[in-house]
């Protein structure tokens, strides 16, 4: 007997790794579409990283040529007090100049009878201090002629300066201005882009998080599945021998159906339904949503759970009577992760890789899974 156990194992391990289940084709058409969001949420994503990017050296750029202009205009305006300064300096002069010639024109109208020339002439002691005084009276007025044309030239030519320093503000302010405006422009784009970009990769984060749950559902399903096949198999080679399996696990319980009949009756009648992961409907059972489903129609009101809070929620028994429930652990997950119905005659109806089905509870399979018995 135990030669022909570890028969059956191996066989049903190397059927198993050659069978290797997939998932339902629509559990895979849900991880490729949720592949092709994920890939359409990155390339939008790092197009709007880029966008951002670019904006961000643009408004660096941007800011940059603006405390270039800031530094140009107060230059400019250095410049402008420079020159501001030299006008009223030679302004000053000017006047000062006026001033004495003005005093040097009351001096000879004081006097309107006595010519200079004249005086000049008659007053001097000889020809030689004729043309002394005669040179002199020259020189001073050729000298006032020069300071004064000298002065109109110097302040026409910074007046013109002036102007063309003027020019040169305004064009630096506007041009301060439109950058400033630009820097603005650039800052609303650049919000409503960071705006999309949290927008994108939050929808990239729920993407790649649904692709994840997506590809563990088919996981868990292959292992669920996986395991399934191993306890039909196990079923068929102890299904002879169940009655001189041992006393380890679950044991033979042969007593009479009492109120749990109703409930085995109900359970039985939908056997050979399909397995189908998640499934709650005559269409198609998982395990626990086969026990929802059967003892819901049965006046229990709880709702629909997975096998680890069902465990929770009953109460343990040591002798089962049918429809009581069975519990098996660690057969594709950790911790409760089977559940069946008990028939009587030391078997369980419960959600196979074939459908709903019986199997033995002395199988190798239930017996190194087996967990408990409950009651609800």
């Amino acid at each position: 007997m135990f030669k022909r156990k570890l028969t059956v194992l191996a066989i049903a391990g190397t059927f198993l790794v050659s069978l290797a289940p997939n998932a339902s084709v629509n559990a895979e058409t849900k991880v490729e579409k949720k592949q092709a969001e994920v890939d359409k949420f990155q390339s939008q994503f790092k197009k709007l990283s880029n966008d951002v990017k670019k904006i961000d050296q643009k408004i660096k750029d941007t800011k940059a040529k603006i405390q270039s202009k800031k530094e140009e205009i107060s230059e400019t305006q250095k410049i402008i007090q420079d020159k501001n300064a030299r006008i009223t300096y030679l302004q000053d002069r000017i006047e000062k100049r006026n001033e004495m010639l003005e005093d040097r024109l009351v001096a000879m109208q004081k006097q309107p009878k006595v010519n200079l020339v004249t005086d000049v002439l008659f007053n001097s002691d000889g020809i030689v201090d004729f043309f002394n005084r005669l040179n002199s009276i020259t020189t001073l007025f050729e000298a006032d002629q020069d300071i004064i044309k000298e002065q109109e030239s110097e302040q026409a030519e910074v007046e013109k300066e002036k102007q063309l320093v003027n020019e040169k503000k305004e064009s630096l302010v506007k041009a301060k201005e439109d950058l400033v405006a630009q820097e603005s422009d650039l800052s609303k784009s650049q919000a409503a882009k960071e705006k999309s970009l949290r927008s994108a990769e939050y929808r990239l984060k729920l993407a790649v998080k649904e692709l994840q749950d997506a590809k563990e559902d088919v996981r868990v399903r292959q292992l669920e599945q996986q395991s399934l096949e191993l306890a039909e198999l196990s079923n068929d080679s102890d299904d002879s021998s169940s009655s001189a399996s041992g006393n380890a696990g679950p044991s033979e319980n042969e007593g009479p159906i009492a109120s749990g009949n109703a409930i085995v009756d109900f359970a039985m009648q939908y056997q050979g339904v399909p397995y189908v992961f998640g499934g709650t409907s005559p269409s198609g059972f998982d395990c626990s949503g086969f026990i929802w489903y059967v003892y819901s129609h049965n006046g229990y009101g709880f709702s629909r759970a997975n096998v680890k809070s069902y465990w929770n929620m009953a109460t343990k028994i040591s002798s089962p009577q049918p429809g009581d429930l069975v519990f098996l652990e660690n057969t594709y997950i950790n911790g409760p992760s089977h559940m069946g119905i008990y028939i009587g005659g030391n078997k369980m109806v419960h959600a196979g890789s074939k459908g709903i089905g019986t199997i033995s509870l002395s199988s190798s399979w239930v017996r190194s899974h087996f967990l408990g018995y409950g009651r609800f």
